[in-house]
């Protein structure tokens, strides 16, 4: 099996790479507190999606959605009263 293995172009190149699979193009959350270039070439700062590609950073401007802040304040309020109840 390991032969197969070796055998296989793509599973060296994986397992080559300097990026570990789990963070290579994949978008995350990040909080950018010293405004930087988005793909569009605009400035962005505060909480933004950004990837690595290969040797830099790629950012894009995130926009939350108007049920993901309800949830949150939800979230809070229910943490809130959780707290006085103690």
């Amino acid at each position: 099996m390991l032969d197969t293995f070796a055998r296989n172009r793509n599973a060296l190149e994986a397992l080559a790479t300097a990026h570990s699979a789990s963070n290579y193009r994949v978008w995350h959350i990040w909080t950018v507190t010293i405004p930087r270039r988005s793909i569009t070439g605009r400035l962005v700062w505060g909480t933004v999606w950004r990837r690595s590609d290969k040797d830099r950073w790629i950012y894009k401007r995130y926009v939350e959605s108007v049920e993901n802040v309800e949830r949150r304040r939800a979230i809070q309020t229910l943490v809130a009263k959780n707290k006085i109840a103690r």
